[in-house]
């Protein structure tokens, strides 16, 4: 590790896996050549306690440095999400063109914190409501309810596109539920029909492309989702995995003349 720079570290023990049970990653990765392999069984317990940066039993072994974000997790944990508890941390690069992080706690206004400043506007005002989120805040839909972000040029996305959100399902969806469309002829992540598995589409030329996922998202639990189209394949992510295999497609998307929504489409309102 670097002195002076700032890094994500993970240890893990999963009693549920004889084979690879104790793991260190550091930024993401595996630490050493393998798991420990000794030792498997309940671990012990202590009167101590938890103390951060530093050790109870040992009040020499002070850390000396900065600590930040520290959490405790009761299970395993796989590389997907690992990888993705480090992804929280990446400074967003020029390709982010748009970032509500829903975390206003009142108002009828979604702040765009990206540099582009598109913010989005409650259809309904109150009905929406403010909750806890996965991180921080986030807004409740009870139903027909969107934020309207506008049809800003930018949103035109022709070439490749990128799309992703915290998302909890209270109950399955009597339709296609949107997450973030462009309308129903550019690019749309949504629930697929009827079921809490995932769906990402986009309109080319002179077809509709689309991946419906495999995974189904557990109720009442948050997951964060990402539909992807690089200019080849398009593809979906559940909790930092790959889900489904790739589409190929290579062509353009077209471009839809309504505003882009989260939690509704423009052009069939209602989903």
């Amino acid at each position: 590790v670097v002195d002076g720079q700032w890094h994500h570290i993970v240890g893990m023990y999963d009693p549920n896996n004889e084979a690879d049970h104790v793991k260190l990653y550091v930024d993401g990765i595996l630490d050493g050549p393998e798991a420990v392999r000794y030792g498997w069984g309940p671990m012990a317990t202590n009167a101590y306690d938890v103390l951060i940066g530093a050790n109870a039993e040992q009040l020499r072994r002070g850390w000396n440095g900065l600590i930040d974000d520290v959490r405790i997790y009761n299970e395993g944990m796989t590389e997907g999400e690992i990888a993705y508890l480090l992804g929280e941390y990446v400074e967003p690069d020029r390709s982010l063109i748009t970032h509500w992080k829903l975390d206003e706690a009142s108002g009828t206004i979604a702040i765009d914190s990206s540099s582009n400043t598109h913010d989005g506007f409650f259809n309904v005002g109150p009905a929406i409501q403010w909750v806890p989120g996965y991180m921080g805040l986030a807004l409740m839909f009870p139903g027909g309810e969107y934020v309207d972000c506008g049809n800003s040029s930018i949103f035109d996305l022709t070439d490749t596109v990128s799309v992703a959100a915290w998302v909890k399902i209270n109950t399955v969806p009597a339709d296609w539920a949107a997450i973030l469309t462009k309308g129903d002829n550019a690019w749309r992540l949504s629930t697929r029909r009827q079921t809490t598995e995932m769906h990402f589409g986009i309109t080319g030329e002179p077809d509709y492309w689309s991946i419906d996922g495999e995974t189904e998202l557990v109720l009442d639990q948050w997951h964060h989702v990402v539909g992807t189209y690089d200019g080849s394949y398009i593809r979906l992510y559940v909790d930092g995995v790959e889900d489904a295999n790739a589409v190929p497609y290579d062509g353009e998307i077209t471009t839809d003349p309504q505003n882009l929504w989260i939690g509704g489409n423009a052009d069939i309102p209602g989903r």
